[in-house]
């Protein structure tokens, strides 16, 4: 099924009820509905609140995602235990623990 991006109107539950599934986002996918005019700003706003994030558990995510298509879902499971595990281990986790309990923002540095 091809679609005109433009053909759903905002709200519209035709493309999801096309894939058989009912209701407002049964499969969890969606973050966030905003009008169409401030969805540049949402986007923006949400790429920055990322990037804020500390750079080392965003490289694992992003390498987990990337190895979804690739390898099976042990070998996956197996990536993630080691990386949380060492994750725990770095400066950007104690300076998360350590912000928290100072109720500050975290400074990440990626080490």
């Amino acid at each position: 099924m091809q679609r005109d991006a433009g053909s759903v109107d905002e709200g519209s539950p035709e493309l999801l009820g096309e894939l058989g599934v009912e209701g407002p986002d049964p499969l969890g996918l969606v973050l966030k509905v905003v009008p169409r005019d401030r969805l540049m700003e949402e986007a923006l706003a949400l790429a920055a609140s990322i990037a804020g994030g500390p750079p080392l558990g965003m490289a694992a995510s992003k390498h987990v995602v990337y190895m979804a298509g690739d390898h099976d879902l042990e070998q996956a499971d197996t990536f993630v235990s080691l990386s949380v595990s060492g994750l725990f281990q770095t400066d950007d986790a104690a300076e998360g623990v350590r912000s928290f309990r100072e109720r500050r923002e975290p400074e990440f540095t990626g080490r």
